[in-house]
């Protein structure tokens, strides 16, 4: 079965992921009557341009070619751009059960049989069923959650579950997976994997899994690696499905992720390798990069017209500069040290937010920070203003201060609609905002990260259809779930510091990954845990006073326990110092 872009399966053919999906089904009856059908669908039907390919199929035109099309009876092979196979049974008798098995391979028919023998060798659905549950149960109680409602259960492990499902193992049981190049190969020390989200999930997915899976991290890191170097293109790609580069979203993801990992002392990989891609996709023009136009961004600082590429290639050249310090490239790191400040170069005083500058220098028109477009991706200027995740300090000075920095931040989310859904100021429903309400720590608020951390927490998430109040991005939108409720989030991957915010439950404990953490558990409990009491009024890490509302991996990894003292208002002298206050990442390098 064949799956080229032009069938729209992957952004309507736009990102060019062409596979091929082999498969086999077995049946619990002998066939009685079996056969293929074939509709003479012509090339150009599919208008994937302008909608889902599937809408054709609910076309009069498509109808006629059904009403016409072949069926060969007791086909067995058959080639062709529209066909299926059909089974019947006439002779099955009301009450008696057909049970079909099935599998797929991204290599071969045989590499399906091998994967269908080995994963259900049986015909026993209860028991195939009983196992899979265990695999899962085995899986999420990597985390214990106490004081939990069962709507808040079910809202917690379903969102753990979605954010372990992806990047998912492409390769059969016997190692082979096809390769960037076309070729089938056995992957050595790691197991590849596809479907890296990276726009989406470099944020908190994967913080999440270098927790709890460091494997899988380690997996994903080696599968994009591999496929700059067998693909001949030398750069990483940003989001990655089925070996091919999509080209979707913005950014140099898979570098965060790369970097988060080495700092946590995940080493599953090629460094040199690692570091080599990272550079290359930060560094590279024309076809030796998928950054638009970044011959002209490392010539002036900025991407013309784009505020989102601007800011997200500064954020990552801090990615590389510090991945090259902890490497000892001490004159990379000078290099992309300074790029990564190229954020103040679309700082315009005049409307107070981030603002996209047109080839010659100047200012795009400005139609106000809650119009979406204006340069950013998914977003308007309002949203996407406040990502300069490694050097908050930076922006904060660039805005005015502490006090007026939060001043536009409170508007913003006083002015968000309770559900955080889709709308022009806190638009949980994507991505770019996900960090922000873990800012006001930075100011010397940390009772208004609290605050609004708490309501998006019940106020985005339902145990219903529309329990999430957006696309869950192949995990992050219930990982930012899971990392709220537990009561800390990676303002800046790549830094080792999470924010506290308020956690959701009066105790939960992570059992993190034991392959690397040796069987460390870190325990979070909340005293005086109540729906309506959001705020720290004090803490303990290990038994000693906490005074800050950050903490660092290695605090977590090491195993431990965080107490905090929750109440119905807020706390305005806990950890508002400026000593006490997140560090600076920019100024670690």
């Amino acid at each position: 079965m064949r799956c080229p872009c032009s069938g729209g399966g992957w952004g309507n053919g736009d990102g060019k992921v062409s596979y091929t999906a082999y498969f086999r089904m077995e049946f619990s009856m002998p066939l009685e009557r079996f056969g293929i059908w074939q509709i003479d669908v012509p090339d150009d039907a599919f208008p994937v341009q302008h909608g889902l390919a599937t809408s054709y199929f609910q076309t009069d035109e498509y109808q006629e070619l059904v009403q016409s099309g072949q069926v060969i009876a007791h086909g067995r092979e058959w080639e062709g751009n529209h066909i299926g196979f059909f089974a019947e049974f006439p002779s099955l008798n009301a009450g008696r059960k057909l049970s079909i098995k099935s599998a797929i391979s991204f290599v071969n028919v045989e590499g399906a049989r091998k994967n269908l023998a080995h994963d259900i060798p049986d015909w026993d659905f209860e028991d195939v069923r009983r196992q899979g549950r265990a695999l899962w149960d085995q899986a999420l109680n990597c985390i214990e959650i106490e004081g939990a409602s069962e709507d808040q259960k079910k809202i917690f492990f379903t969102a753990l579950y979605h954010a372990m499902i992806d990047p998912r193992v492409i390769s059969d049981v016997d190692g082979q997976y096809t390769r960037a190049d076309g070729r089938v190969h056995i992957a050595e020390d790691y197991s590849p994997r596809t479907i890296f989200s990276g726009w989406d999930v470099f944020r908190g997915e994967f913080p999440l899994m270098t927790l709890l899976n460091t494997r899988l991290v380690s997996d994903e890191i080696n599968s994009l690696v591999t496929l700059a170097e067998v693909s001949g293109k030398g750069y990483l790609e940003r989001w990655e499905i089925m070996n091919s580069y999509s080209g979707c979203m913005d950014g140099d993801p898979a570098t965060s992720v790369i970097l988060d990992a080495f700092v946590k002392g995940i080493r599953g990989f090629d460094l040199e390798k690692a570091y080599a891609a990272c550079r290359q996709t930060a560094t590279g023009t024309g076809d030796e990069t998928n950054r638009p136009q970044n011959e002209f961004y490392l010539q002036h600082g900025f991407v013309p017209e784009q505020i989102s590429w601007t800011l997200d290639n500064a954020y990552f050249d801090w990615c590389v500069g510090r991945f090259a310090a902890l490497l000892g490239k001490t004159d990379d790191a000078q290099v992309f040290s300074a790029r990564s400040q190229n954020y103040k170069k679309i700082f315009d005083p005049h409307v107070k937010s981030m603002r996209a500058r047109s080839a010659n220098g100047e200012w795009v028109p400005w139609l106000g920070e809650t119009e979406f477009g204006q340069g950013c991706t998914e977003s308007n200027p309002l949203q996407q203003m406040w990502f300069v995740p490694h050097d908050v300090p930076g922006l904060i000075e660039l805005m005015g201060g502490d006090e007026e920095f939060s001043r536009q931040l409170e508007d913003m989310f006083e002015k968000t609609p309770p559900t955080f859904g889709w709308n022009a100021y806190y638009n949980h429903s994507n991505e770019p905002v996900h960090h922000i309400p873990y800012l006001f720590v930075y100011a010397g608020k940390p009772w208004l990260t609290q605050k609004w951390v708490r309501r998006i927490l019940t106020g985005a998430y339902h145990n219903d259809v529309n329990g999430i109040c957006g696309n869950d991005d192949v995990g992050q939108m219930s990982a930012w779930f899971v990392l709220g409720a537990l009561g800390f989030y990676p303002v800046c991957p790549g830094s080792g510091v999470y924010i506290l915010g308020s956690p959701l439950f009066s105790r939960t404990a992570i059992h993190l990954d034991d392959q690397h953490y040796k069987r460390s558990v870190f325990e979070i409990v909340a005293e005086k845990q109540a729906p309506d009491h959001p705020y720290i009024q004090s803490a303990l890490l290990n038994g000693k006073p906490l005074s800050r509302a950050w903490l660092r991996h290695n605090e977590i990894a090491a195993g431990g326990r965080l107490e905090l003292v929750l109440g119905p208002e807020p706390n305005l002298t806990w950890a508002t110092e400026k000593v006490n206050r997140p560090p600076n990442a920019g100024a670690e390098l």
